[in-house]
């Protein structure tokens, strides 16, 4: 791949655009082969470098509650390469993404649980997304791009199959399926 070529947003850096190529990598080899767990693409000369990781935090998928918590700290880590830049911060804690993305309902996820294998319900709690500038229900801005940040970081047999998101005390759902989010 040629380093400097990608057309990059004005707030990225060169360690996303090294970064988002170690994506396309794993994405090309990674889903297939569960044993990968980065890639890092670096310049020559070495003065600049970009790692994209699977953040697995080796959850037994048979523990609901762990493996949940393992694909929130997927998701997690996946909105960390895509705001780490325009935030000015490392994205580990969800604080972090509310202090610099507030009206985002991505920011006030409550919960995260797991009642079955390969399935997901994210609860969201109120906040100041709810009179926001989407145009659409958040639990549906929400419920796909959670599996799709998820599932580019897992493994075949890891992958979110379903997932469903609560807001506004269950008065705003949407369920995503993986099949339809597949590309």
């Amino acid at each position: 791949m040629k380093f400097g070529t990608q057309m990059r947003e004005s707030y990225e850096t060169n360690e996303d655009e090294l970064r988002m190529m170690g994506r396309i990598m794993f994405e090309s080899v990674g889903e297939a082969s569960p044993e990968l767990e980065s890639v890092t693409f670096a310049t020559e000369d070495g003065n600049n470098s970009g790692t994209f990781t699977r953040a697995r935090t080796g959850a037994d998928p048979e523990d609901r509650k762990a493996w949940a918590s393992e694909k929130y700290t997927q998701w997690l880590s996946a909105m960390n390469d895509t705001y780490k830049s325009l935030c000015g911060a490392e994205i580990t804690e969800l604080e972090i993404y509310r202090t610099c993305l507030p009206a985002d309902p991505h920011a006030y996820v409550e919960k995260v649980e797991s009642p079955a294998l390969g399935e997901l319900v994210v609860t969201l709690a109120d906040g100041p997304w709810i009179d926001g500038k989407y145009d659409m229900p958040a639990s549906i801005f929400v419920s796909g791009n959670m599996m799709l940040k998820i599932n580019e970081r897992a493994a075949t047999g890891e992958k979110v199959e379903k997932l469903t998101v609560l807001a506004r005390n269950g008065d705003d759902t949407d369920t995503a399926l993986r099949k339809d989010w597949e590309m």
